[in-house]
């Protein structure tokens, strides 16, 4: 449903396009991206609510494997819900779905950007990207509070 939404709303663009894939298995993602985009320039790879979905070997190896091809200059972003009591209380609705998530430290979210070039401010809480403008802390009332990081490859 997402894609097809996503779709209809870039097809009036002329220029953006759509992967679909099961990030699980990056490499037919990776292949169709590099067909569409190529990856002789700099690209931000964005992983945005996704790690906290798989486990750490998986997660580790997913970033790894799409970052491997990235040429230098590329981005890699990630955000990942906190490491909070209350989400601990609250993943049990996650398991009662099917779903599980897994929970991370700041410390061990930043480990996924180990050998880029960390961006300021570092691994923190979203709305400390932009501590100048008044931005609400991203809270669903579960104490989900999103944690984020940018690093550069080099």
């Amino acid at each position: 449903m997402a894609l097809t939404h996503a779709r209809a709303l870039l097809a009036t663009t002329g220029n953006t396009h759509v992967v679909e894939g099961d990030l699980r298995r990056p490499e037919p993602i990776l292949a169709e991206s590099e067909s569409l985009i190529g990856f002789d320039r700099p690209v931000a790879v964005l992983m945005l609510a996704m790690l906290h979905f798989m486990p750490d070997g998986d997660a580790h190896e997913i970033v790894r494997t799409v970052m491997e091809p990235m040429p230098s200059g590329s981005y890699l972003v990630i955000s990942h819900i906190g490491d909070t009591p209350e989400l601990r209380n609250a993943s049990t609705f996650y398991r009662a779905s099917g779903t599980e998530i897994v929970l991370r430290s700041p410390e061990r979210i930043a480990e996924f950007l180990d050998g880029l070039e960390l961006v300021e401010p570092g691994v923190v809480p979203l709305p400390e990207w932009r501590p100048d403008e008044t931005v609400p802390a991203l809270d669903l009332g579960t104490g989900m509070a999103a944690t984020c990081g940018v690093a550069i490859k080099r």
